[in-house]
């Protein structure tokens, strides 16, 4: 199955989902390339002061992990959940947590469990990830019918 029919068969917020996973890429893009159009509590910063402040880096670890997730995703990998939802934390709650803006890190928290009950809890998002044949550890029928 190709990447393109795998999104295609996912429910309509596991594609949001996917899609903004593959949207942060351009923080990658925006961390390697110089550019000055990068702003921070809303004053422009050079290339330089965006590496110094500790941003850069942020940008790039996220900038890189969020794609991998969605290609994850698309390719209905059994920890590609915990992966999305794990790079998710990085991006809304850890950086609050730095920063010691706890009311921030606590919404940062309950919008990444909110995420969670979906892709754990939602039927279709389940039925979706349990589609790949290869690999069913919840003892479901199809993981029963492919020990035989």
């Amino acid at each position: 199955m190709t990447f393109w029919q795998s999104f295609k068969a996912m429910p309509a917020l596991l594609k949001f989902f996917t899609a903004h996973a593959f949207f942060c890429s351009i923080a990658f893009v925006g961390a390697v390339i110089p550019n000055d159009s990068v702003q921070i509590d809303g004053r422009a910063v050079s290339f330089a002061e965006l590496w110094r402040s500790g941003v850069g880096p942020f940008m790039v670890i996220l900038g890189a992990a969020m794609p991998a997730t969605a290609l994850l995703m698309l390719g209905r990998k059994p920890y590609a959940r915990q992966a999305y939802l794990a790079a998710l934390s990085f991006a809304m709650v850890v950086p609050y947590l730095v920063l010691g803006d706890l009311p921030l890190a606590l919404f940062g928290v309950a919008f990444v469990a909110l995420v969670a009950w979906y892709m754990f809890g939602k039927r279709s998002a389940r039925e979706y990830f349990a589609s790949n044949n290869a690999f069913h550890s919840d003892g479901s029928r199809a993981a029963r019918e492919n020990r035989r």
